[in-house]
């Protein structure tokens, strides 16, 4: 797909009455071009399909369906832009179709048209309803447009739908710590994902972790991080965890030998800097 191709395209465009009816010879042309696009993309021919698109497109520029596999097309060989175009194209030549929908919607969101991939979406949950794939989409541009708190709600009201959603639970827990929401929230949601998977090392760690630096229940914490380092005893993210607890609980000695295990799982390689700070404040160096 040349430049020149394109401006082949635009002059053309420019000297055509867009709004006139094809003449009887000129829909059989349309017709044949078109349906031997349709065989040659299904073959996978993409280079000789899009040029049977070209001439539907000269004869026929306001048929839909010609213009999304050229917005197909176009995406197929990473011109996004041009494919946004045609898929706009498509979009409102044919406004109920939800497969040109998401096909623009796709491409808005590889192009940064963040609002107007919102948009597209709720037109789609108009269609469709909401589900799964509408709470992702809402999720993922929210994040994408840094509105945190808005993504945070995409899920709480997903989860009210489908609370058994492993995947959702993990992202809850994600953008709840973004946001830095309350301790009380965050527990609710890692008892809700431990109820889920409730042998999961890092979240039992992680959970541990957020209690003990949010002045939360240090013997629940405990018992959480005891169980996660029980899966993996030589972790040194889990000792690390499981001796501040300690320490945080008074049990210095205890802390002592398991912040020394945890060190030495680095064997003299760079130590991550939170570890070495609980490190010298557990032994008080």
């Amino acid at each position: 797909m040349k430049r020149k191709l394109i401006i082949l395209i635009g002059l053309v465009l420019g000297v055509m009455n867009l709004n006139a009816k094809l003449t009887v010879e000129q829909q059989q042309r349309f017709d044949y071009y078109y349906y031997e696009a349709i065989r040659l993309f299904q073959a996978e021919d993409f280079g000789e399909a899009y040029q049977m698109f070209r001439f539907c497109y000269l004869l026929n520029p306001e048929d839909a369906m010609t213009n999304l596999y050229l917005g197909i097309l176009y995406d197929g060989s990473r011109e996004t832009e041009r494919a946004v175009y045609f898929y706009r194209r498509a979009n409102k030549l044919e406004k109920g179709n939800t497969y040109i929908k998401g096909n623009l919607l796709k491409a808005d969101l590889m192009t940064g048209r963040l609002k107007e991939a919102m948009k597209l979406q709720k037109e789609l949950d108009k269609i469709n309803g909401y589900d799964v794939y509408s709470a992702m989409t809402r999720y993922r541009i929210h994040v994408m447009m840094k509105k945190y708190n808005a993504a945070a709600n995409d899920i709480d009201h997903y989860l009210m739908y489908d609370p058994e959603n492993l995947q959702f639970r993990y992202f809850q827990i994600q953008i709840l710590e973004t946001i830095k929401a309350s301790t009380k929230r965050l527990g609710k949601a890692y008892e809700a994902l431990l109820s889920l998977d409730p042998n999961n090392a890092i979240v039992l760690n992680n959970y541990a972790y957020m209690l003990s630096n949010r002045h939360g229940n240090l013997q629940l914490a405990e018992e959480l991080s005891r169980k996660a380092l029980q899966q993996d005893r030589n972790n040194a993210t889990f000792l690390d965890t499981y001796a501040w607890i300690l320490y945080l609980r008074g049990e210095k000695e205890l802390a002592a030998f398991y912040i020394q295990k945890a060190i030495e799982q680095y064997n003299g390689s760079d130590v991550p800097p939170t570890l070495l700070k609980h490190y010298k404040t557990i032994n008080h160096k």
